[in-house]
């Protein structure tokens, strides 16, 4: 019998490389590893994690990562970048409404909640 080590990657985590490998977010995963944006950050450095940013969508945090302000959609993102230093005010008005979803809330539910509002991700 093999004994089970702390190298080896969790089942949720699909070998990089291998046919269909895919990455599944886990639950306990921490917050602080998920990509997001501090608002209070120095605009020029804001500004430059938004350009070397592969995402799609970032969530925008105030004080700490729990404290959710808005989703930043990076199609709206070439108005924010046409001057130098980035407005704060303009990047706020540009977020969309961050969409919660209790952790004890059914998938079904909560694809069935998503279809309605129309919308492709929520945050636990």
């Amino acid at each position: 019998m093999q004994s089970t080590s702390a190298a080896q990657a969790p089942e949720d985590v699909a070998e990089p490389g291998r046919p269909g490998a895919h990455h599944r977010q886990r639950r306990d995963d921490p917050r602080n590893q998920i990509e997001a944006l501090d608002i209070e950050t120095d605009p020029i450095e804001l500004r430059q994690q938004i350009i070397t940013s592969h995402h799609t969508l970032l969530p925008v945090y105030a004080d700490t990562p729990g404290n959710i302000i808005g989703i930043l959609h990076m199609k709206r993102v070439p108005a924010l970048l046409q001057d130098a230093t980035l407005d704060l005010e303009q990047l706020r008005e540009t977020l969309y409404e961050p969409y919660f979803i209790p952790s004890d809330t059914p998938l079904l539910r909560q694809l069935q909640t998503s279809r309605s509002a129309r919308r492709a991700s929520g945050w636990w």
